[in-house]
């Protein structure tokens, strides 16, 4: 099952729609922080104990029992977070960084990306293997099709 944010359009016009790149914010930097953008799965003592700016991050999808977080470190890196749920043992199962581009692990056959995923860190699967899906303006689901 995959539940996604809430995401308008229209509260994004003049935004970048590149991941990140030249400073321009996403599209979902743009939006209002909300209470489950700063879920306690994810923050401890008003910071991210994954090591994002806790101003930054905002939810993006749950698939199954993983929370998708979209966010940025101190340095400016922009950054997904795949935070498990109560069902396999709360905790961070993947978070990956980068300038322009990050790709994150949900499990063995799912992936999240913003920009260009990355095929070394999706087992090298052929994009052709891959079906894809948006889960926001920026992120996007990559199923291993079996």
């Amino acid at each position: 099952m995959i539940v996604a944010g809430a995401f308008v359009a229209g509260l994004a016009v003049g935004r970048a729609t590149d991941a990140g790149s030249g400073g321009e914010p996403l599209p979902e930097e743009g939006f209002a922080q909300t209470e489950e953008d700063l879920s306690s799965s994810i923050l401890s003592d008003g910071r991210t104990w994954i090591g994002l700016e806790a101003a930054s991050v905002r939810f993006i999808a749950t698939i199954d029992d993983a929370s998708v977080y979209l966010g940025r470190r101190e340095e400016g890196e922009l950054c997904l977070a795949v935070v498990y749920g109560s069902e396999r043992g709360s905790g961070v199962a993947s978070v990956d960084c980068g300038d322009r581009d990050a790709t994150a692990q949900i499990d063995g056959d799912r992936w999240v990306s913003i920009g260009r995923a990355d095929p070394a860190k999706m087992n090298n699967w052929s994009p052709s293997r891959l079906e894809q899906s948006q889960l926001s303006p920026s992120v996007t689901l990559h199923v291993l099709a079996r």
